[in-house]
């Protein structure tokens, strides 16, 4: 089973319906609040490259 991580900004309406679409879907992601807690470069990068879409 692979992890969810979602990059959340609690005050972005499309960050929260994502939250709530995933949340609905009976998974649980990893949360981060980017504003509060950057993300490292390392972790930018990689998370970047997973995705199916560019960046």
């Amino acid at each position: 089973m692979r992890t969810i991580t979602i990059f959340h900004n609690p005050a972005c309406e499309t960050s929260r319906n994502t939250l709530a679409l995933i949340r609905n879907s009976e998974d649980e992601p990893d949360v981060a609040d980017y504003l509060r807690t950057p993300p490292d470069r390392r972790t930018a990068r990689r998370s970047s490259a997973s995705s199916p879409r560019p960046a």
